[in-house]
């Protein structure tokens, strides 16, 4: 878990907007530590890449005994 958006928010708060601004930063910092780790844990694509006939067929042909 990490606390750096939280004391980077809080801080740029404090300085714009006295303590209630540190509060909204730190919320805001917190947002973007949640955002900034859900994207990290996504599993990685599984998708496959579409097989043509060719990839299919081609192989099949050449392991074919000839006559």
């Amino acid at each position: 878990m990490s606390i750096w958006g939280k004391i980077v928010g809080g801080a740029a708060g404090f300085a714009l907007g006295g303590p209630i601004g540190a509060l909204l930063g730190g919320l805001a910092g917190h947002a973007v530590d949640v955002m900034n780790q859900s994207t990290q844990l996504e599993p990685p694509s599984t998708r496959r890449t579409p097989r043509t006939a060719w990839t299919g067929i081609v192989p099949r042909i050449s392991r074919s005994p000839s006559a």
